[in-house]
């Protein structure tokens, strides 16, 4: 099964992270506290449902992609997103399940820099406004289809729906709630190739169990 990626799961597969958590220590008659490095599991709020609800599955597409086992893939504007983002927030300590995970690039349907002749900019040509721009500028038929019944708010996923199909991939996984929803209530309309679906309903189809992520966190040494 070949995968194309959202970027939210790539955000949310760092469930720990490095806290900076004061310490006491007793040197003789002294007494001091000094900074120390720890592992901290960042879970969804009680309020986070879908979230609590998806991670544990999503662990195991990693796992499982690791393995050789999925395809998982990426794209140029993909990537681009990822440029524009913060950086992973796992820090020395954390856990990011997609470390180790390879991203197979697919080319977009219409590559915005093909035919550009210059040095690319990444705070100038990687921006949202310039990639919604470009978006925009797209006249291919199949693309306007999808961008008019997705509607404008979900502009770049219309697109990276697109490059799914274009590149005969099988699965688009998001973790977007509203995304999902539009494209379940559409489904006719939209018409697409390519299955939009959430880690749990990959995991169901392929018969994957979803990882106790405590249980996985505790067998990684946060200083091996």
């Amino acid at each position: 099964m070949r995968i194309l990626v959202d970027r939210n799961l790539e955000r949310h597969a760092v469930t720990h992270t490095t806290r900076i958590v004061p310490q006491p220590v007793e040197w003789g008659p002294l007494r001091f506290e000094l900074p120390v490095a720890q592992r901290s599991h960042d879970q969804p709020r009680e309020d986070e449902q879908f979230l609590r609800e998806q991670l544990p599955y999503l662990v195991s597409l990693c796992g499982t992609a690791k393995d050789g086992k999925l395809e998982f893939c990426t794209s140029r504007e993909l990537e681009m997103e990822a440029v524009r983002q913060p950086i992973s927030k796992q820090g020395y300590l954390g856990i990011d399940w997609f470390s180790g995970v390879t991203l197979t690039k697919v080319p977009c349907p219409v590559d915005r820099f093909a035919s550009w002749n210059k040095e690319i900019d990444p705070v100038a040509d990687f921006g949202k406004d310039e990639q919604l721009a470009f978006f925009r500028s797209i006249t291919h038929p199949r693309f306007l289809h999808l961008r008019n019944t997705l509607g404008e708010a979900q502009l770049a996923d219309a697109f990276h729906l697109w490059t799914a199909e274009e590149a005969h991939l099988d699965v688009f996984l998001t973790m977007d709630q509203k995304f999902l929803n539009n494209v379940h209530n559409r489904s006719a309309a939209i018409g697409s190739t390519v299955s939009v679906m959430t880690p749990k309903e990959v995991c169901k189809q392929i018969g994957l169990p979803p990882s106790d992520i405590e249980q996985l966190a505790a067998e990684i040494k946060p200083f091996a």
